[in-house]
C-alpha cells in the first residue's frame, strides 16, 4: 500500500520532501522549504541528504547542490548535448514558513569576447516562492 502511494506521488510529479533536521516533524510554519529546479540537494550543513525538496529549520545553512546541464545550456552557441554535473556550494539564510526555489540562470556574457571565443557565466539563482523575488546568497560552483 505504501509503495503504491509512493508511485502515485512520483507519477503526479510530487517529489518527497526530505527533512534536514533531527527530532520530531515540525509544523509547516516552523520550517523553511527549499526546492531545486533541475537539480538536487546533496548535502545540508555537511550532512549527506539527497532530494529535490528539503525542509530546514530557519537560519543560515550550507548547501551543496548538483545540477545536470547539457552543453547547449552552458553556452548558447554550443551544439554539445552531452550532460555535465554542475556542483554548487551555497550559503543561504532562510526564514520560518517561507518557501524558496533554486534555479540555474541562463548563460549571460561575462566579458567582451574574442572573435573565436565566447565566455558565459552560468550560476544558480534563489527565488522566494511567495513573490518570486530574487534573493542574494553566496555560492561557488564547478563542473564535475
Amino acid at each position: 500500500m505504501l509503495a503504491a502511494a509512493g508511485l502515485v506521488a512520483i507519477l503526479a510529479g510530487c517529489a518527497p520532501v526530505r527533512r534536514a533536521y533531527s527530532g520530531p516533524e515540525r509544523a509547516r510554519a516552523e520550517v523553511s522549504r527549499l526546492r531545486v529546479s533541475g537539480g538536487h540537494v546533496i548535502e545540508v550543513d555537511d550532512r549527506e541528504l539527497f532530494g529535490s525538496t528539503v525542509e530546514l529549520l530557519p537560519g543560515r545553512h550550507r548547501l551543496t547542490l548538483r545540477f545536470r546541464l547539457r552543453g547547449d545550456e552552458l553556452t548558447p552557441s554550443a551544439s554539445d548535448h552531452a550532460a555535465y554535473d554542475y556542483v554548487c556550494l551555497c550559503h543561504v539564510t532562510t526564514r520560518a514558513g517561507e518557501d524558496y526555489r533554486f534555479v540555474v540562470r541562463s548563460p549571460a556574457p561575462i566579458a567582451p569576447s574574442h572573435p573565436q571565443t565566447e565566455q558565459f557565466a552560468v550560476g544558480p539563482a534563489l527565488l522566494r516562492e511567495s513573490d518570486e523575488e530574487l534573493l542574494f546568497f553566496e555560492y561557488a560552483c564547478r563542473f564535475r
